[in-house]
């Protein structure tokens, strides 16, 4: 689905007072991504962005060159282990990847490259150990912050939820754009 019109007048408007965008459900995908990043990258008021449960997949790694918006939640989308690194490694400073098909793989590069204050992972396919490498690997940072809770398949397919967090230090200083 196209970006509405409205939207677009809105965006390119650059009123100060408009500081999110809530496009959740709207049938975005790969196909309308750069027209949004580039639309986006002309307001630096947008901070934020809500494009949770679309059809976002390749498309991410698009979304990781926004230069103004710092808060994306990406939940309940088609992103993939492939879309990662370039997310992780990007100037998004609270990222929710929540109900995405991300595995281990994925994890591994959320560990290796996150730059996120904020991270949301529930209800992903990344195992407990991996969730803990992460939190092991950004636990250095103590500005980070790590939100997860994954389901945990057991034999009756039952699912267990496992809460997580490492908690924000707000005496250690964070950089905002």
């Amino acid at each position: 689905m196209p970006i509405p019109q409205s939207v677009k007048d809105t965006i390119s408007k650059k009123d100060g007072s408009v500081k999110s965008i809530d496009a959740s459900n709207w049938g975005i995908d790969d196909n309308n991504v750069t027209e949004l990043v580039e639309l986006l990258n002309t307001n630096l008021y947008i901070k934020k962005l809500n494009l949770s449960r679309n059809n976002i997949g390749e498309g991410a790694k698009l979304l990781a060159k926004l230069i103004y918006v710092n808060d994306i939640n990406l939940s309940y989308n088609s992103i993939m282990d492939e879309q990662i690194e370039a997310l992780a490694k990007s100037s998004i400073q609270r990222l929710d990847l929540s109900r995405n098909l991300i595995t281990d793989k994925g994890g591994d590069i959320l560990a290796e490259h996150s730059t996120q204050i904020y991270l949301k992972l529930d209800k992903t396919q990344i195992s407990e150990n991996m969730l803990n490498k992460i939190k092991t690997k950004i636990a250095s940072n103590s500005h980070l912050q790590l939100k997860s809770t994954l389901s945990q398949e057991t034999s009756n397919q039952n699912a267990k939820p496992i809460d997580s967090s490492i908690s924000f230090d707000s005496s250690c200083p964070t950089k905002r754009l």
